[in-house]
């Protein structure tokens, strides 16, 4: 199976017509999900939140205020 695969796929002609289709956005989304995933990897799962730096100073109300005053002011 795995043969057959290859020789439908690696035809250029194949090759083209599928990226007719996906240009043109009538890929099926099931086909291109498994694109995305060859290209650049299947998500991960599980996605871990390291606890925060205690030894970084966190923001304050206080910074983010004057943030907003500084936004508040610049020239348009």
């Amino acid at each position: 199976m795995r043969e057959l695969a290859e020789m439908i796929v690696t035809q250029p002609e194949v090759q083209a017509k599928l990226f007719e289709q996906a240009r043109a956005g009538r890929l099926p989304p099931r086909l291109m999900l498994e694109l995305f995933h060859y290209h650049g990897g299947r998500p991960p799962e599980r996605v871990e939140i390291p606890a925060p730096d205690r030894g970084r100073p966190s923001s304050s109300p206080e910074s983010g205020s004057s943030a907003r005053k500084t936004v508040a002011h610049m020239p348009t």
